[in-house]
């Protein structure tokens, strides 16, 4: 449940990346790409004290491509799966304009590609003293089942995170929802949601994905929900509009018909 302008972190960024020079690459230089933590399903992008270019990352492989800024200790996920990559990294010239300032193939091959889905990224980012982390490990310290750890998570979110109405009329082209900020304000839009569930049940072990695309019953809204892996599958869980039906009285299972969702987007 969000309002379209959610579309618009997806597709401001395509548009940037689109009028990139094709194979137009430059020596390489700053910032450059970090494949130390491959094993893990991510590149991390470093640079040196007083960079102060703006970028974009591109990662394709196949004919699936995902972009994102490049900021300050960002972590990118290699996010499709096993097999050869190609990672650009671009410097902004002028307004839309950019130029190919890093390149390289890259081949994963991870024993399990779910170890992607543990992983703080530039869209999940969190660490072991964000506030949602801590409250995650407080609440399933005593659980031993994944599924155990996934309801309690849940009903953690639906009951106390209220959707901000007030957010989704404004929110802006690019917003990237803070951990904390939505902890402490208790709530947030769609993306806000998904991205809490996804830190709180990574943090304790359990893959999850951040998805955007519709609800096949509002195919005018954006929105974002999450998949999550526990007893062997992937389930659909989607706290923002449970959240509002759980808050308002109502009931409503935590596992979601998938055939009820048009995936657009997933962050791994």
């Amino acid at each position: 449940m969000n309002n379209n302008r959610l579309l618009g972190l997806i597709i401001s960024v395509a548009l940037l990346i689109l009028v990139f020079p094709a194979l137009a690459l430059a020596k390489p230089t700053l910032p450059t790409i970090d494949k130390s933590e491959l094993d893990r399903g991510i590149v991390l992008v470093s640079y040196e004290a007083g960079d102060k270019g703006n970028y974009i990352i591109r990662i394709t492989k196949g004919m699936k491509t995902y972009d994102y800024p490049v900021v300050p200790n960002g972590r990118y996920p290699l996010q499709i799966g096993n097999g050869n990559y190609k990672i650009l990294i671009g410097e902004q010239i002028t307004g839309k304009t950019y130029k190919a300032v890093a390149s390289e193939d890259i081949k994963l091959d991870l024993k399990d590609t779910k170890i992607a889905f543990l992983q703080s990224t530039y869209m999940i980012n969190w660490h072991s003293q964000t506030k949602a982390v801590v409250k995650a490990n407080e609440l399933t310290k005593q659980l031993k089942t994944n599924r155990e750890k996934l309801s309690v998570i849940y009903d953690y979110i639906v009951n106390n995170i209220s959707y901000d109405y007030d957010l989704a009329k404004t929110v802006q082209s690019g917003y990237v929802p803070n951990l904390d900020v939505t902890y402490d304000k208790a709530s947030g839009i769609c993306y806000d949601y998904a991205t809490m569930m996804a830190a709180m049940l990574r943090s304790v072990g359990l893959p999850t994905k951040l998805v955007m695309g519709f609800h096949k019953d509002d195919l005018e809204t954006y929105h974002a929900w999450n998949e999550v892996y526990v007893d062997g599958k992937w389930l659909t869980i989607d706290t923002t509009y449970d959240a509002v039906k759980v808050q308002a009285g109502s009931k409503t299972p935590m596992v979601q018909n998938d055939i009820d969702y048009i995936a657009a987007y997933k962050e791994y």
